[in-house]
């Protein structure tokens, strides 16, 4: 943040005392705010993890157990490893902390009641990443201030700390936060470098690229920020008057060279210094395997170059749903950012980053996490000038800008309420003596007994740590369980273990490795004597929808559990249009209305 302190003639001047301090109370109650949407439904699911991708946590983990701070790519993660650094220092206070209150008395006893409760780090990396997330504001907050912008800085504060996109992804044990963080930080120092041209701000540009590459591949992207930075000093020279005229052609190289080593040096040793122990990178390593080789990759993640219409038309949608204000205001603000001398260069990146993942084959919304934070800059500046307009306009303006607080207050809501899984758990440890349940995908991970742990180990071939603890403490005995606390289990079989789905007809067809079982879905579950089924539906009528609806409908329902009811309450029957959380939504707008909690619409069914 080099040279934020210097101002130039239309920046806002400073403000007198009395002034001064209700901005700061302002900024602590709107940070307080930012925090709480993020950290009130923290443990959501807990016990259970139903967050995709967390494998960060047990990258940390791996690292703490191996005493090894540069394992393989691939061995616990494909992640880089700046955000499992950051949890370790985070694990290790959690373990001197349980230590000292007797919890366990090493780190192998540690290690075991992790493995048997895995939530208790997955909620204390959660932790880490709502304050990463509420400080996202803040440093929207001071780039913009360093724009020259006096109320759009508030505006475009309570945008990216409002935004829902930013607000769940926050609630995440993943590195997407992460990025979107290091990604504002370069921001601000690239909004710092169009005023001053310093060389010391384009190397603070280049270090917070580097660190959102070492948190996520997807952070790459940020050197093209800082190059436009570097490209637009040079075209234009420093706008900051008084710091004298363009420099020559040689140093400017120089300097946009140093940029380009400090930005390599942070992201190989604080993200990817793998590839300084090991060299390059196996193809087998990488997630996708042989359809990610025909691609770009760093490290064990692809990037997935090409051209999508169906991408864009769902994603228009989807960015619509989660955020619409900050879209509006931001879409209608890029005219006037892009003529802004010190927004020029970070709005540019953001229209081409965003028309990148727009189209792009990867259909992710994760990816516009860092593009709707720099979106805030623009939406900012359109709603300052509304702002100044007075009139009528301004009430009108706090009352949109009112619904983005609404939703995340929603979702922070839906979120601390019990996940439907839970109470399938439930309901399916009660079932009578000599059931065998067919869990259909992003069902309950619920525990399995003995001899579901062994079916699992023969049809898998192996077991998960976990899982492999779990049969070990099974078959030590009664008391054994009963020392650990753990449930007797339920005999049960996930189908992602036998089933995939077919990409055109989007039912379920037996795996290759699992012929041997039968032919069919219904085939195998016979083979392997399942007495009931426990379908899933996240979307639409689960009668028409689910991969296995013919089986659903052959059998006699037992229990419905709909996410469209609050815990406790009787089952509507009917599945919500989506029920994604806490995973991203089709289109939240109105899809956070349609659910009362989360986790998605349930059917046990007794097989025929």
């Amino acid at each position: 943040m080099a040279d934020s302190t210097v101002r130039s003639k239309d920046s806002p001047a400073a403000p007198p005392r009395e002034q001064a301090g209700a901005s700061s109370l302002l900024a602590i109650v709107l940070g307080l705010l930012f925090l709480c949407l993020r950290a009130a439904p923290i443990d959501h699911g807990a016990p259970r993890t139903y967050v995709p991708d967390s494998h960060v946590v047990r990258s940390a983990l791996g690292m703490a157990q191996d005493q090894d701070l540069v394992p393989p790519v691939g061995k616990y993660s494909s992640y880089p490893y700046l955000m499992p650094y950051l949890l370790l220092p985070v694990f290790a206070a959690q373990y001197a902390a349980g230590k000292y209150q007797g919890e366990w008395q090493g780190p192998g006893e540690f290690a075991l009641k992790i493995k048997l409760d895995p939530s208790r780090v997955h909620v204390s990396a959660r932790a880490v990443v709502a304050c990463l997330g509420a400080l996202v504001p803040w440093v929207v907050f001071r780039a913009a201030r360093a724009a020259g912008l006096a109320s759009g800085a508030w505006f475009a504060a309570w945008l990216s700390g409002t935004g829902l996109l930013l607000v769940q992804f926050s609630t995440h044990e993943r590195p997407w936060t992460l990025v979107t963080l290091c990604m504002a930080l370069c921001a601000h120092a690239c909004i710092v470098h169009a005023r001053t041209a310093s060389t010391r701000s384009l190397l603070c540009a280049a270090v917070w690229a580097g660190l959102a590459l070492a948190a996520h591949q997807a952070g790459a992207f940020a050197l093209g920020m800082v190059g436009l930075a570097w490209a637009g000093a040079v075209a234009f020279g420093p706008e900051q008057s008084g710091v004298g005229a363009r420099r020559g052609l040689w140093p400017s190289v120089a300097s946009g060279a140093a940029a380009v080593a400090v930005f390599l040096c942070v992201a190989l040793l604080l993200g990817h210094a793998y590839y300084l122990r090991y060299g390059s990178v196996e193809q087998t390593d990488v997630v996708g395997g042989a359809r990610a080789a025909k691609h770009f990759s760093i490290g064990g993640q692809a990037l997935n170059a090409g051209f999508s219409f169906d991408s864009a038309r769902r994603l228009c949608k989807v960015l619509a749903g989660y955020d619409s204000v900050l879209w509006a205001l931001g879409l209608v603000g890029l005219l006037p950012a892009l003529r802004h001398p010190r927004l020029r260069a970070v709005t540019l990146f953001a229209v081409l980053m965003g028309l990148f993942f727009l189209f792009s084959p990867s259909d992710h919304v994760r990816y516009f996490l860092p593009v709707s934070m720099l979106v805030c800059l623009s939406g900012g500046l359109v709603a300052q000038r509304l702002w100044t307009m007075r009139g009528a306009l301004r009430p009108v303006l706090l009352a949109v800008l009112f619904l983005p607080a609404v939703q995340a207050a929603r979702m922070a809501w839906v979120l601390e309420r019990q996940d439907s899984r839970a109470q399938a758990e439930v309901l399916l440890a009660g079932l009578e003596p000599g059931s065998v349940v067919a869990i259909d995908h992003y069902g309950p991970h619920v525990e399995l007994n003995q001899a579901a742990l062994e079916r699992l180990e023969t049809l898998r071939g192996e077991l998960r740590t976990r899982e492999t603890t779990r049969l070990e403490i099974l078959k030590a005995g009664e008391d054994a369980r009963q020392q650990f606390g753990l449930a007797p289990g339920v005999d049960a079989f996930f189908v992602e273990d036998l089933f995939e789905t077919d990409p055109v007809s989007l039912e379920y067809v037996v795996r290759p490795t699992h012929k041997h079982l039968g032919e069919s879905p219904r085939a195998v579950l016979a083979k392997l004597g399942a007495t009931h089924l426990l379908s899933v539906c996240r979307r639409g009528s689960i009668n028409e929808r689910a991969p296995l609806a013919e089986l659903v409908r052959s059998g006699e329902r037992v229990q419905v559990i709909s996410p469209a009811d609050g815990p406790g309450q009787v089952a509507s029957n009917e599945a919500p249009r989506e029920a994604f959380l806490p995973t991203e939504m089709d289109f939240p707008l109105t899809g956070l209305w349609q659910v009362e909690r989360p986790g998605p619409y349930l059917e046990l069914v007794r097989l025929p």
